[in-house]
């Protein structure tokens, strides 16, 4: 491996691991400045209704709809 291909792979290397660091260290710097520290953690289930199934017909006459309110409005769509 020449010497400027190795002094390039540090650099990448070095300056990968910098930008980390220096994005944990902006997250805490700013975490009593612009928004409160995190003092809890929240976990919720969500619940979401499976939607019922569409043949062609529906779905074709879902877009046609959909194609002639737009084209329908004072605006351009």
């Amino acid at each position: 491996m020449s010497r400027a291909a190795l002094a390039f792979a540090v650099m990448l290397v070095a300056a990968s691991s910098g930008a980390s660091i220096a994005a944990d260290e902006i997250e805490d710097r700013n975490a009593g400045y612009y928004y409160p520290p995190v003092t809890s953690e929240e976990t919720f289930a969500r619940v979401i209704a499976a939607a019922p199934e569409a043949e062609a017909a529906v779905r074709v006459n879902f877009v046609t709809s959909i194609t002639k309110a737009q084209l329908a409005a004072p605006e351009s769509p």
